[in-house]
């Protein structure tokens, strides 16, 4: 698929927008009876996520400002990243994370799974990862998130003949995107109207990050970790003492709690929970309330109250981890 470069009159960025979603329709309709990708800017933002400060902060300059100030980088001589690692244990964001850096940027948002990338037939899987990219161009500016990172690009030193072609493949692709951007800031820095021309770059050759989360970092292979590639490694654990206030204070405004809800004691009794339990036990606090109150009782009545709180911890359904795991 190539965009039509006939025209002799300067096309604008809206041009090139339509142009870019109309290949992307194409990739999409024409990928020989593949699986369809789709994408879309999620609907989720940073004040969804409770605490991670530190990680957010990460996020903003690795992924936003290359897309919000193109031309600062270029003047600093600075190498947007392509690609990141989001580590640690499961529950803890990482997928909220990346949906939020979307949406924050106003990328495109390409969530690969296992089953997107993982084919039964020799060579299929390889051109799926493939397909995958040249949609995320078509889509650009774009980021392609991979949850599970180790279960599909695991090291090859153990991995099977599928696993290792898929990572090879992969490899491939970052070096690609590597390739791709230095060649844009050469071509940049010959363009008087610097600005102008980052505008246009990302749009036509396309901004593409790519960011991996993995709950074992030590099993992904090594050449992932290599500068060019997946370079910035940033670690999300489980939520602190304050970090754990926030994300129920977001649950709190979200879900009708009663005045005797005594959020400092949900802190202390959910050292070494998650986000994910964390927002379960709210759930399941409501199901207990729900459980309680008549079924006419009058709508200003319905409150979760901490007795359901209470009743949801001694169920026992939280998951609770060790801060050192």
């Amino acid at each position: 698929m190539r965009l039509s470069h006939e025209a002799t009159a300067p096309k604008s960025i809206d041009a090139l927008e339509s142009e870019i979603a109309a290949a992307a329709r194409e990739i999409s309709s024409t990928n020989n009876g593949a699986d369809t990708l789709s994408s879309s800017v999620p609907d989720v933002s940073w004040d969804d996520i409770g605490g991670l400060e530190r990680v957010k902060q990460s996020l903003i300059e690795m992924v936003v400002w290359p897309l919000e100030k193109p031309h600062v980088f270029r003047r600093m001589g600075v190498s947007p990243p392509l690609g990141m690692v989001l580590h640690g244990p499961p529950g803890t964001g990482k997928t909220m994370l990346a949906k939020a850096t979307a949406k924050a940027s106003g990328c495109n948002f390409l969530n690969l799974s296992a089953s997107d990338l993982m084919k039964a037939e020799i060579g299929e899987s390889e051109k799926a990862i493939t397909r995958a990219f040249d949609t995320a161009r078509a889509l650009s500016p774009c980021m392609v998130f991979i949850d599970e990172f180790q279960s599909l690009f695991g090291n090859r030193s153990t991995a099977g003949q599928t696993t290792s072609r898929m990572i090879s493949q992969l490899l491939m692709e970052l070096d690609a995107l590597k390739a791709v951007s230095n060649d844009n800031e050469v071509d940049t820095y010959i363009d008087q109207d610097i600005a102008a021309a980052s505008a246009i770059n990302s749009i036509a050759t396309g901004r593409i990050f790519v960011l991996a989360a993995t709950n074992c970092l030590s099993a992904i292979d090594p050449a992932f970790l290599q500068p060019g590639r997946f370079e910035n490694v940033v670690y999300v654990g489980l939520p602190s003492e304050s970090e754990r206030a926030a994300i129920l204070e977001i649950q709190r405004g979200k879900m009708p709690w009663s005045e005797d809800v005594e959020l400092v004691k949900l802190v202390e009794e959910t050292k070494g929970a998650n986000a994910a339990s964390l927002i379960a036990l709210c759930q399941a606090a409501a199901i207990q309330a729900m459980q309680r109150i008549p079924l006419d009782a009058p709508i200003d009545d319905q409150y979760i109250t901490m007795t359901d709180f209470v009743a949801a911890l001694t169920k026992g359904n939280i998951d609770f981890q060790s801060p050192e795991q």
